[in-house]
């Protein structure tokens, strides 16, 4: 893949247009990518196996390049992101060894748990390096990686949405519409008679 250009290695946290759930992903640039990619697809599937990932493997050309991806769990994205840049890069075995061995230790059962818990009760959840947050502004909470809280504790934890009102776009138009008021138009009965007299004085005609 010398020919071949790697640009914006990153995570996929979740459903996204590459892939169905979390993972990593990446775009290459280049004339020879079309070629390139039959190659790259054994070496995908083998970093994917590596950080314990299953699932879409996905490779999607376009004109001048491609991009790539490969779901991983969502505990181990930082891992899967090493992965494919292995697989982007030379072929080291010693290396993507040494990733799955991160991979291993990396793993959060607890973490996951957590996530189909917050999942089942219809409460937004996400993590980042620093913690993991359940419900969202006044109604969420965050906990530190290390120390998360059992998920049967989530239900009395008063953790929810914030609630949105949505105003109906006819409703505010009508809201905001002046009343109509009714327009003496000039021609009409007391402005001919205003106009009949104006010119009888002006004339002097009965």
């Amino acid at each position: 893949m010398s020919d071949v250009r790697v640009r914006e290695v990153r995570r996929i946290t979740g459903r996204h247009p590459l892939l169905p759930g979390a993972g990593a992903a990446a775009e290459l640039w280049g004339d020879d990518v079309s070629r390139a990619l039959t190659a790259l697809e054994p070496r995908l599937a083998e970093a994917q196996r590596a950080v314990g990932g299953e699932g879409a493997i996905t490779l999607r050309p376009w004109p001048g390049g491609a991009s790539v991806a490969f779901e991983a769990p969502v505990d181990l994205l930082e891992q899967a992101v090493l992965a494919l840049e292995w697989a982007l890069g030379e072929d080291d075995a010693a290396a993507l060894v040494e990733i799955a061995a991160q991979a291993e230790a990396a793993r959060s059962p607890a973490l996951l748990t957590l996530l189909a818990a917050a999942e089942a009760l219809n409460l937004p959840a996400f993590f980042d390096d620093e913690g993991l947050t359940v419900g969202l502004g006044a109604r969420g909470r965050t906990w530190a990686l290390d120390a998360l809280p059992s998920p049967d504790a989530l239900p009395g934890l008063g953790l929810g949405r914030i609630p949105l009102r949505v105003r109906d776009r006819h409703q505010r138009q009508d809201h905001q519409r002046p009343r109509h008021r009714p327009h003496r138009r000039r021609g009409g009965p007391r402005g001919r008679e205003h106009v009949q007299r104006r010119r009888r004085g002006a004339w002097g005609v009965d």
